[in-house]
């Protein structure tokens, strides 16, 4: 019987002090990170401390209003030219708009809008050149026309006599609300549907229903939807339903792609020039729109000479239903082939996090969570 325990308790012993090495050394690995933990602690805090007393204050303008960053300022100077160009071309529109003649404001546009999409791929990224160019001729292409439509719609019976004879508290108040209760059905419908759609799909798709909600607009011109449909009915459900809808799904990805392109270190500089591109593309289709009203299909408002409105459905076809088409194939040439939800690198690259092969792929181990480290598709 003795013998046979002997071996027995051999083993024992030799697994019991094996578990107590593995215990010490464990204890000793835990108290080797802990002591690094403290010191890495240490020498940040005081490399911290270091830059805090190395880092001379920004030097202010204007009495304090805005700082410059002289170091950002030098490492990024071709986007804070990009930025004056912007903002100087704005300013010449303006300019030219007021004081000049309409030959003028027609070569003011188009030197200004070819001046900085092609100084854009000089001063940014491919990737966000591609994405800024995309943003200014989706918003330019759809041609706002100030003053033809506004005009039909309120004209007044001396003026327009079969017309929808809109009041001001419907076109600007109800007209207003219902649209931005579309608004918010677009948000809804972007973060329910259309997050974990492609961006191209998500473009093309807006673009179209965009171009289908204009047809209201050429039906009220039309008469088509008299005496069967009420002109307020088709209204509310073309453009300011329809098209308020699609117009919050194309502006939502479109600003989740610019905040995902901005470079590290110039963030809001190159946001808030993306996004103020953007608004510069809705000032040129202005500008468009009135160059086609007085070159190509003039509107006449003045009851004095006669109302003559006959020229509003080429404009709703050109501006509205045609032009936009545009965009479409310039999605697949411009925008990154990714998914909304998905993070993008400076290439316009997907990145994704890298699965662990095989038996490495355990839910919870410290090797699982280690292989978690991006790669790019």
């Amino acid at each position: 019987m003795p013998n046979s325990c002997a071996p027995k308790l051999l083993e024992e012993r030799r697994d019991s002090s094996k578990r107590l090495r593995e215990d010490d050394d464990t204890a000793v690995a835990e108290m080797g990170n802990h002591s690094m933990l403290v010191l890495s602690d240490e020498v940040c805090a005081g490399v911290s401390g270091e830059e805090e007393d190395e880092v001379p204050p920004l030097p202010t303008c204007c009495c304090g209003v805005f700082e410059v960053n002289k170091e950002v300022a030098r490492r990024s100077w071709r986007i804070v030219l990009y930025c004056l160009l912007v903002a100087a071309g704005s300013v010449v529109m303006a300019i030219v708009t007021v004081l000049g003649d309409i030959w003028s404001l027609l070569y003011a546009c188009i030197a200004v809008s070819v001046a900085v999409c092609v100084f854009g791929f000089f001063a940014l990224p491919l990737v966000i050149a591609k994405a800024n160019l995309y943003t200014f001729l989706s918003m330019a292409s759809y041609i706002q026309l100030p003053g033809a439509l506004d005009s039909f719609y309120m004209a007044r019976p001396d003026c327009l006599p079969d017309g929808p004879h809109f009041s001001f508290f419907f076109y600007n108040t109800v007209a207003s609300i219902i649209g931005n209760i579309g608004g918010i059905v677009g948000i809804l419908l972007f973060r329910y549907v259309f997050s974990k759609k492609s961006y191209r799909i998500t473009f093309v798709f807006t673009t179209l229903v965009m171009v289908v909600a204009s047809i209201f607009d050429l039906i009220i011109v039309e008469r088509w939807n008299r005496p069967r449909v009420s002109d307020h009915v088709v209204y509310v459900l073309g453009d300011q339903v329809v098209y308020q809808v699609c117009y919050m799904l194309h502006f939502m990805p479109g600003i989740i792609l610019l905040s995902r392109l901005c470079p590290r270190g110039t963030e809001s500089m190159v946001y808030a020039l993306l996004a103020g591109f953007a608004n510069f593309g809705q000032a040129v289709s202005n500008t468009v729109g009135s160059l086609l009203m007085e070159f190509k299909w003039p509107v006449e408002t003045d009851p004095a000479v006669g109302c003559d409105f006959s020229n509003v459905k080429w404009l709703l076809i050109v501006g509205h239903l045609l032009c936009p088409l545009v965009c479409i194939p310039l999605v697949f040439l411009l925008i990154p082939a990714a998914r909304i939800c998905d993070n993008i690198d400076v290439d316009g690259r997907v990145v994704r996090p890298q699965e662990p092969p095989g038996d490495c792929k355990v839910e919870g181990s410290r090797e699982s969570l280690s292989a978690q480290e991006p790669v790019l598709k």
